[in-house]
């Protein structure tokens, strides 16, 4: 029962994360529109990219937690249950293979949206780059001097 707990609450924080990729995949645009459908597009963008944070902080909260559940349940087990399973021939080992299959379906929850959170982060890297950054902040300087290794606009965002 915990670990269908824990695995179902981490599979309510991955909506957010889906939604928020929905939201992403839904405003991207080829390059030959109008200037006005591109600001709408940029803002919805911009909306997009606030989902997914939101989605990205929330699901890392989700986590937090339930490695702390998870951490609870493994104390609780290893100083009552374990104890009292000892002495019944084949019951410790059993309960053991079974708590081991339980973290494995919350872990593989974890592992699916951590995946996503991956994705929306490198999203966002990707649109903050192709609308912010500019060809320039890429050459090296032809007067011979240092180039400026000060971050662009586009990275410290």
């Amino acid at each position: 029962q915990v670990s269908q707990y824990v695995a179902e609450g981490l599979e309510r924080a991955r909506d957010g994360l889906t939604e928020a990729a929905n939201l992403r995949e839904r405003f991207v645009l080829g390059t030959s529109v109008s200037r006005r459908v591109a600001a709408a597009a940029a803002s919805a963008a911009e909306a997009a990219a606030a989902a997914g944070e939101s989605s990205f902080r929330s699901f890392m909260v989700a986590v937090q937690r339930s490695g702390s559940s998870v951490a609870i349940i493994q104390q609780y087990f290893t100083n009552s249950i374990s104890r009292l399973l000892l002495p019944v021939d084949g019951a410790h080992a059993a309960a053991c293979e079974e708590m081991a299959t339980a973290m494995s379906s919350a872990e593989a929850a974890a592992y699916k949206g951590l995946q996503q959170c991956i994705e929306t982060v490198m999203a966002e890297v990707e649109r903050l780059l192709s609308a912010e950054q500019k060809a320039t902040d890429y050459k090296s300087p032809d007067d011979g001097m240092a180039p400026d290794h000060r971050p662009t606009t586009a990275c410290t965002r």
